[in-house]
């Protein structure tokens, strides 16, 4: 760390005047020549071996519109780290970027700053779980050096804001006349995708609409924009537009102005994924509510035919007029286990009940729970209970 006496000003608070300096300077408040003046007037003037190295942080801008809550605390997080961090290996100054993303301007001696504060920046990004979007500049000599560093570090984070992590990847198979005016049926397109809550629809809909959103940006905003009050329209009329889903279309609405079109796209994408999930769970909680009934019926059938052999996911289903493969996804999404799992557990319960009692034999016990081969029942008994029918029944013997 560099720690020599002629730095000791450089303090990192807000209050000290050379970091209102460096402040304004990057700013274009005050001329080249002021700064300069204010360096040797504090006999700090930076020397041949002094280099200025510029970096931008800050959590994506695309988390605050699809996990508002988190966003501000994992900011604030993320800024403690870093000035820790950083602090410990540089001597640095805080500034404002263009659009409030935090900015440190590093005076460094070492030729090896860049390498290190990469590796800063990755290991502080593997802390956080929320996704971080940074930028380091070159080294540049000199006063001038300083802005030259930030408009370097400036235009670097604009760029890895803009495509950030991407929900999804477009193929360079999709064969679009590029900048074309999107089709007219292409938002229904994507409405349609989220009403039958097929992910894999919305993607291809989303890629062919990158291929084919006009050259303007603002137009590729405003047809966005459409696309998101059309299908916040359809979730209002159907379902899934919970409290949740409804304040990220709010807080995408509230930030379209600071989003550039093609992190917009990936907002878009991510809450209308978001809205399928939403719908999806939503579709379970009225499928379940609706089958509440059937589902009792069938487990009282289960329960009085357990000594049915033949026993099936197909003669149960057919006793309470379902189709086997719905009537199978519904009582997984009610139990939370597989018709076969259920069935088992439910014939070595009784089985247990059986041995408890201490009434009849094990081949009687067999024929009660529908598995006549008794070798195959002491092996099932065994996996499910870790012991064998026999030593379990001595353990209620009196």
């Amino acid at each position: 760390m560099e720690n020599a006496p002629e730095y000791s000003l450089l303090v990192k608070d807000s209050d000290s005047f050379l970091q209102v300096v460096i402040q304004k300077y990057v700013q274009n408040r005050i001329p080249e020549e002021k700064v300069e003046e204010v360096f040797r007037m504090l006999g700090d003037a930076p020397g041949n071996e002094d280099r200025f190295i510029t970096v931008c942080v800050d959590i994506d801008l695309a988390y605050k519109i699809t996990n508002s809550l988190d966003y501000e605390a994992s900011r604030f997080t993320l800024m403690k780290r870093l000035e820790e961090v950083i602090g410990r290996n540089f001597i640095y100054w805080r500034a404002e970027g263009k659009t409030e993303e935090s900015v440190f301007i590093i005076r460094t001696k070492d030729k090896e700053a860049v390498f290190e504060l990469k590796q800063i920046l990755e290991h502080v990004k593997k802390e956080e779980k929320s996704p971080v979007v940074a930028a380091i500049s070159k080294p540049y000599k000199k006063i001038k050096g300083i802005k030259r560093s930030y408009m370097e570090a400036q235009k670097l984070f604009e760029m890895a804001s803009i495509s950030g992590a991407s929900a999804f990847t477009a193929s360079e198979e999709v064969e679009v006349a590029p900048g074309e005016e999107p089709a007219a049926d292409m938002d229904n397109l994507i409405v349609n995708a989220v009403r039958k809550n097929n992910r894999k629809e919305l993607k291809d809909a989303f890629i062919q609409l990158i291929y084919s959103l006009p050259h303007e940006e603002d137009r590729q905003c405003k047809f966005l924009h459409r696309v998101m009050l059309k299908t916040e329209f359809m979730l209002q009329d159907s379902c899934g537009l919970t409290e949740e889903i409804k304040e990220k279309f709010c807080n995408y609405y509230y930030n379209l102005e600071n989003l550039k079109a093609a992190k917009a796209v990936d907002v878009c994408y991510k809450i209308l994924c978001d809205a399928i999930e939403a719908r999806e769970k939503e579709a379970e909680k009225d499928e379940t509510r609706y089958f509440k009934e059937y589902m009792s019926e069938a487990v009282a059938y289960i329960e009085d035919h357990l000594q049915d052999e033949t026993l099936s996911i197909v003669s149960v289903a057919a006793h309470i007029y379902l189709n086997p493969v719905y009537f199978g996804r519904v009582f997984k999404h009610t139990f939370h286990m597989t018709f076969k799992k259920y069935l088992m557990q439910q014939r070595m319960e009784k089985a247990k009940r059986l041995l408890e009692a201490g009434g009849g034999s094990i081949g009687d016990i067999c024929d009660a729970v529908g598995i006549h081969n008794p070798s195959y029942f002491s092996h099932l008994f065994k996996q499910y209970t870790g012991r064998l029918p026999s030593e379990y029944r001595k353990e209620y013997e009196m």
